[in-house]
C-alpha cells in the first residue's frame, strides 16, 4: 500500500486517484508553508540553507498586503511582480493562509474560496480541462464545507463537467457566485510558465480568464510571476494583436529588496536560526561581509548569513580572512543555480540579438569578478562600460557582476570588459 501511495504521488496531478488529490490538497499548504523553511537542491541531496523569517515578522511586506487584500475585498485582480526568490512564492502562500485571511477579511471571509495552483504542475499534457477540474473541485469542496451547498450551484457544477468546461458554462458560475456575494480567489504561481505553455498561451484561455474576472463578481485573479503586465500584455500581442491587452485589468504590486534595518533583523533572525548553541557571533566587519554577498536580497541574506555561520563553526579559530574565503566558497555553491536563474530571466526579458561570440560561460565570468573586485569597484565598471546599474543598488556583489556581463553582452563589450580587467588585476587570467 506505501508503495502503490508512493507512486501515485508521483503521477501527474490529474491523472492521480481523486483520494490522493484530496490528501496532496490537505498537505500541500502545510509543506509549502512561507516558515517551513528554504531548501536547496544540490548533489542530489538537500540542504537546509535556513528557516528564514516569516512575512509576517517583515513589516517590509505590510504594504503590498493591505493592498493586496483590499484590492481582493473589491473584486479586483492583481499581479505580484518580483525577481528570483524575492518572496512571491511566501506571500501567496500568507494570502492562501486560513489565519491570514481571518484577520484581514473578517466578517466576510467565508464569501471568498480560495483556489491555489503552482504552474510548476504544469505538465506538457496538462490542458484547460485539467485546470478547470482542479480549480472547481475547489470551489465545490470549500463550499460543502462551508456550508450547505446551494442547489443551483451544484447543477451549474455538474453542467460544467458534462459540457467539458466550456467558457459560457464557467461564466455562468461565476455570475452566480457574484450574484450570492461569493467570489473565487484564484491564486497561481508562477505564472510564467502558463504563459509559455502550448496549452494556456493563447487567446481562447487568456481572454476568458480576463472575461470571467471583468464581466463577473465572482473571479479575482492574483498571479505571482517575474514578468511586468507590460511584459506579460507584449507576449500575449501575438495570439491578440487587435483587442485589448489581456492583463489591462490587473494592477501590479512589485516586491522590493529590504530596507537597512531589515536586512539587519533577518540577519540577526537567521543567526538564532542555525545558531542553537550560541556558539557564533556576527561583529559588524561579519554583516557588512554579508551585505556585500546579498545586497537586501532577502534570499540571499538568509543564504550568506548561513554560509558565514557554517563557515565560522568549521573554522573555530581560524583568521577572519581564511572565514570569509570559506564563506564565499560556500555561498557560491549554494547560490549557483540562483544566478543561472537570474541571467535566464535577465535575458528572456531583452529583444536584444546576443552574438555567438559575445556568449560566454557566465558563471566563470562571475565569480572572477566577483573574486577581483568590491561591490563598490563593479558599479564603477559599470559606470565606465556604461551600463546602468542604479536598479542594483541595493543588490549584492555575484547580483552587479550578473547584471554587468548581461549588459556587456547584449551591447558587444564582453572583449573591452575583459581589457578593462586586465588592466586593473593582471595578475588574474581573463
Amino acid at each position: 500500500m506505501a508503495c502503490e501511495l508512493h507512486l501515485d504521488l508521483l503521477r501527474p496531478y490529474h491523472q492521480q486517484p481523486h483520494h490522493l488529490r484530496i490528501v496532496r490538497k490537505t498537505l500541500e499548504p502545510l509543506t509549502r508553508r512561507f516558515d517551513a523553511g528554504i531548501y536547496e537542491m544540490h548533489d542530489k541531496s538537500v540542504i537546509v540553507v535556513t528557516k528564514g523569517a516569516t512575512l509576517a515578522e517583515i513589516e517590509h511586506y505590510v504594504a503590498q498586503v493591505r493592498t493586496l487584500f483590499s484590492r481582493i475585498v473589491n473584486g479586483e485582480s492583481t499581479a505580484i511582480v518580483g525577481e528570483p526568490h524575492i518572496g512571491k512564492s511566501s506571500l501567496m502562500a500568507y494570502i492562501a493562509d486560513m489565519n491570514t485571511r481571518q484577520a484581514w477579511l473578517s466578517p466576510n471571509i467565508e464569501q471568498h474560496i480560495v483556489a491555489e495552483f503552482d504552474c510548476h504542475l504544469l505538465s506538457s499534457d496538462f490542458t484547460v480541462t485539467h485546470f478547470w477540474r482542479h480549480v472547481l473541485d475547489e470551489v465545490e469542496a470549500t463550499l460543502t464545507s462551508a456550508t450547505t451547498m446551494d442547489e443551483a450551484l451544484k447543477q451549474q457544477c455538474a453542467l460544467i463537467e458534462q459540457n467539458n468546461f466550456g467558457s459560457l458554462t464557467l461564466e455562468r458560475l461565476f455570475k452566480m457566485l457574484g450574484r450570492q456575494q461569493k467570489r473565487l480567489v484564484l491564486l497561481v504561481d508562477e505564472f510564467d510558465a502558463m504563459l509559455n505553455h502550448p496549452h494556456f498561451s493563447n487567446a481562447e484561455f487568456m481572454g476568458a480568464v480576463r472575461s470571467f474576472a471583468t464581466r463577473t463578481d465572482g473571479l479575482v485573479v492574483i498571479t505571482a510571476s517575474r514578468l511586468s503586465i507590460s511584459q506579460m500584455n507584449r507576449m500575449s500581442t501575438q495570439h491578440n494583436p487587435h483587442g485589448s491587452p489581456f492583463f489591462n485589468n490587473m494592477t501590479e504590486v512589485r516586491l522590493p529588496h529590504l530596507t537597512e534595518a531589515e536586512a539587519a533583523q533577518l540577519i540577526e533572525s537567521t543567526l538564532q536560526l542555525q545558531n542553537e548553541s550560541n556558539a557564533v557571533s556576527f561583529s559588524d566587519e561579519d554583516r557588512r561581509f554579508i551585505i556585500e554577498c546579498a545586497g537586501r536580497h532577502p534570499f540571499l541574506i538568509q543564504v550568506a548569513a548561513a554560509s558565514l555561520h557554517d563557515a565560522k563553526v568549521a573554522a573555530h579559530e581560524a583568521e577572519a580572512a581564511a572565514t570569509y574565503i570559506q564563506a564565499t566558497a560556500l555561498f557560491q555553491e549554494r547560490t549557483v543555480a540562483h544566478f543561472e536563474d537570474v541571467a535566464r530571466t535577465l535575458e528572456a526579458n531583452t529583444t536584444d540579438v546576443i552574438k555567438d561570440e559575445d556568449r560566454i560561460d557566465q558563471a566563470e565570468l562571475r565569480l572572477k569578478l566577483c573574486e577581483a573586485f568590491s561591490r563598490e569597484e563593479l558599479q564603477v565598471l559599470c559606470f565606465d562600460l556604461g551600463v546602468d546599474y542604479e536598479e542594483l543598488k541595493e543588490g549584492g556583489k555575484p547580483a552587479t557582476a550578473v547584471h554587468l556581463i548581461l549588459s556587456c553582452q547584449r551591447k558587444g563589450l564582453i572583449q573591452k570588459l575583459r581589457e578593462v580587467c586586465k588592466q586593473q588585476r593582471s595578475a588574474m587570467a581573463w
